[in-house]
């Protein structure tokens, strides 16, 4: 009787044990990852800042944890606080869009666990950066906060009151400095950790699902915002046209960049040469003085945002860079001679339109190429040269030239004076 009652005692507890030992716990698990996109655009690009890593360390993730694991997976996009609210709406949704063709695309398997919305300007990030921040004061720093977390006001509102503090610069600097990493879009990924209560051979699942983005969010931000380079405004260009100067032609012109759009120049061309027996025999002598005015048409200020050349030297300058059409008008006068073959004085004057390029190369210079064509007029009168050439004498032929003429190609270099540290914005 007794073994019977010890037979059972035993077959019952191997039961158990059997019964313990297939039995899982599930742990409720997340992983955050974010995708940013680029200034005032929504499509997905791989290859912007750490995006390509993102997405590879998001695949690992999905592989290693097994679709089957994975509870849901939630996408919110947003779009920096910079610019109108309404538009920064329009673009966080087409964000939203791009996350969701993404997903779509590359893994069809979660349709039934994908949740993509819209999350609009990035308010809560932006506040973070300003808790965060160890460049502005407390005292701003306070007043900010006052405006984000109780102001009860419009966000277009609250950003015009934000473009207060120390005549924008604050605003601006919040800009250059922090706002590329608000244009993004959250990733959350749901998952179940399964784990058993006696320890399994040959199945457990090696879950290495340590990720960290190359820089890490909320942190101090001096360790994970991408750091703009030193910005330069052109303020003053200094050039002389080099065709010019080949033919012995000596000219400068000054420029000033007005406006946006804008830059007005004045240019002097003054070769004063001659020679010969008697100095009579040979004559290069121009005093011309010319102005213009430039409208910089490309690159284009979109949405109210400057243009900003970048070269690889990791700075950025801006103004008198790009696609120019303008109007120009200039006089003078002019003595040429070429022993008795071309004998000519003068005035004359013109005006027209002009188009050309400008490449920066480098910090302080640019390389500019223009045309210009307008219409001419120019007075000239005949002279002879004596014999020996010991005088000029004026004869009767004398007229006018009136004509449409291609009136200048130039290849200048330019001298760009810069003003440092100048807050762009974008």
């Amino acid at each position: 009787m007794m073994n019977k009652i010890m037979t059972k005692i035993l077959f019952f507890a191997a039961v158990m044990l059997l019964a313990v030992q297939n039995y899982a716990f599930a742990k409720f698990c997340t992983m955050d990852f974010n995708l940013d996109f680029k200034l005032d655009n929504y499509i997905l690009y791989n290859n912007y800042l750490d995006n390509d890593s993102v997405m590879r360390a998001l695949g690992d993730s999905i592989q290693k944890i097994g679709i089957e694991n994975i509870d849901s997976v939630v996408v919110v996009s947003y779009s920096s606080p910079e610019g109108k609210y309404a538009h920064n709406v329009w673009l966080s949704e087409h964000r939203a869009a791009s996350m969701k063709k993404y997903f779509n695309d590359n893994y069809p398997e979660f349709e039934d666990k994908l949740i993509v919305r819209k999350g609009d300007e990035s308010w809560f990030l932006f506040r973070d950066l300003i808790v965060a921040d160890t460049i502005i004061s407390d005292s701003i720093r306070n007043s900010m906060l006052y405006i984000l977390d109780s102001l009860d006001a419009t966000p277009d509102y609250k950003k015009t009151l934000l473009k207060k503090f120390d005549h924008g610069k604050i605003w601006h600097y919040f800009i250059n400095e922090h706002f590329i990493r608000l244009r993004t879009s959250a990733i959350c990924l749901s998952y179940n950790e399964y784990y058993y209560a006696i320890p399994q051979i040959d199945r457990t699942i090696d879950l290495d699902l340590s990720y960290e983005r190359d820089t890490i969010p909320l942190k101090p931000v001096d360790l994970y915002l991408e750091k703009r380079p030193k910005t330069y405004k052109t303020v003053l260009g200094i050039k002389t046209n080099l065709l010019y100067d080949a033919v012995t032609a000596l000219n400068i012109s000054v420029e000033l960049p007005v406006f946006r759009f804008m830059s007005l120049a004045i240019e002097d061309v003054f070769p004063w040469w001659n020679g010969g027996e008697n100095g009579n025999e040979w004559a290069f002598q121009i005093l011309s003085l010319g102005a213009e005015a430039k409208f910089w048409v490309w690159p284009t200020y979109k949405y109210g945002k400057k243009h900003v050349e970048r070269n690889d030297k990791g700075y950025h300058r801006t103004g008198l860079t790009g696609l120019f059409v303008g109007l120009y008008c200039f006089s003078g006068m002019f003595d040429v001679q070429w022993y008795d073959k071309l004998c000519y004085q003068g005035e004359l004057w013109s005006a027209g339109v002009e188009l050309g390029y400008s490449w920066p190369c480098g910090k302080h210079f640019n390389l500019e190429t223009q045309c210009n064509f307008g219409y001419v007029n120019a007075e000239y009168r005949h002279y002879n040269i004596g014999s020996d050439a010991e005088a000029l004498y004026r004869d009767k032929k004398v007229g006018t030239l009136t004509a449409f003429l291609p009136t200048k190609l130039a290849l200048s270099l330019v001298w760009n004076i810069n003003r440092n540290n100048v807050k762009v914005k974008f």
